[in-house]
């Protein structure tokens, strides 16, 4: 009874382990195609607005009248807060464990509260500010990566199609024959699965090795193509179009 339940938690790992293998197989020219049309539309939205200089992903004219008024604020406050602090220090004023001033005197709680006056402000324009600031750096990354998908996956797709045609007429002397082997092993890979849990005899099937052969090599050449792709379009972006810098009071309206 021990080595039966064995030999069943055994049979049955093996056949968890050829499942998700075979549905690894079968999703990755899905995933291909699925992710090349997913990714066409955004890329080619953007890819006809970029001409190559930091401009395709500057700031527009409501961005950049929001980060002047944003910039002035904060550096004001911030001038205050550090001209509020030298006159605390020159006038003696003392000082908290955590560097605000002691608020024991009048002179103190005035002082005090004028910085935390400022300091509301610049909590509440720094995130705007750093928002602004490393938007168009951001419009850039976002390119790059629809940019980089698009092209990984086209090229994993082709890469699988014609992978698996080639394979398909080195095993087969018929292509179309061939093709409804490997256009059968779904099918295939769920009644075998499905034979396990019934306790039947799994069906017999003498194309499954030419099927796990071509598929998996497919998939391998696939993946493989699809890094190596999507590396040299990581590349390749900057070609295209440069990454801008962060914007800063000097550049903001410059592009």
């Amino acid at each position: 009874m021990a080595k039966s339940k064995k030999k069943d938690k055994g049979g049955g790992l093996i056949i968890l382990i050829i499942l998700i293998l075979g549905l690894a197989i079968i999703a990755t020219p899905v995933v291909a195609v699925f992710g090349t049309l997913i990714a066409l539309f955004p890329y080619l939205n953007k890819r006809r607005k970029v001409k190559g200089s930091f401009s395709d992903f500057w700031l527009n004219e409501q961005e950049k009248s929001e980060f002047e008024t944003v910039a002035n604020k904060l550096g004001e406050a911030l001038e205050n807060i550090n001209k509020a602090n030298k006159i605390g220090d020159s006038e003696g004023l003392a000082r908290n464990k955590d560097g605000s001033f002691a608020l024991r005197g009048n002179r103190g709680k005035e002082i005090q509260g004028y910085i935390n006056s400022n300091q509301s402000v610049v909590n509440k324009y720094n995130p705007i500010f750093q928002y602004l600031k490393s938007l168009p750096q951001e419009r850039w990354l976002k390119f790059r990566k629809n940019y980089t998908r698009f092209y990984g996956f086209l090229s994993a797709a082709i890469a699988w199609v014609i992978s698996t045609y080639i394979l398909i007429s080195k095993n087969f002397a018929d292509i179309s024959e061939g093709i409804s082997v490997i256009l059968r092993f779904p099918a295939d890979l769920i009644k075998m699965v499905a034979s396990f849990f019934v306790g039947a005899e799994p069906p017999q099937n003498p194309d499954s090795l030419i099927q796990w052969k071509i598929l998996l090599i497919s998939a391998g050449i696939c993946i493989v193509i699809f890094i190596i792709i999507s590396l040299i379009a990581k590349l390749f972006a900057k070609k295209i179009s440069p990454i801008p810098p962060e914007v800063n009071a000097n550049n903001y309206d410059k592009y």
